[in-house]
C-alpha cells in the first residue's frame, strides 16, 4: 500500500533534536536519504517524501557549542544562520537548513 493520495507537506520545523538519542537522529537521516518512511503502527503504508522537501532545525543559542545533532543530518552547503529573536524566555539563534 502506498501513501500517494495523501500529501506530505514540503517542509517540517524541528526542534530539541539535539535531546534526541542517535537511534532517532539515524532513522531521520535514513528517512531523508531514503525519501520515505514507514510508521511502526501501519508498516504496509509507504510515505514519500515530496521531491523538494526541506528540514528546517532551529535550537537555542550556546556561543560555545553546537548542537550535539548526527553530523551527517547537516548539509554543507546549508545556511546556519543566528537570528536574535525573543520568544518568552528562549533566545533562539541557530536555523539548520538540513
Amino acid at each position: 500500500m502506498s501513501s500517494d493520495t495523501l500529501s506530505l507537506p514540503k517542509a517540517v520545523v524541528i526542534t530539541g533534536l539535539e535531546y534526541a538519542g542517535n537511534p532517532a537522529q539515524r532513522a531521520l537521516l535514513q528517512a531523508l536519504s531514503d525519501q520515505s518512511f514507514v510508521l511502526e503502527d501501519d508498516p504496509d503504508t509507504v510515505w514519500r517524501l515530496p521531491p523538494d522537501f526541506m528540514v528546517v532545525y532551529v535550537c537555542a543559542n550556546d556561543p560555545w557549542e553546537r548542537p550535539k545533532i548526527h553530523p551527517s543530518l547537516v548539509n554543507p552547503f546549508s545556511s546556519i544562520t543566528r537570528i536574535p529573536a525573543q520568544l518568552t524566555q528562549i533566545t533562539i539563534s541557530w536555523i539548520v537548513l538540513l
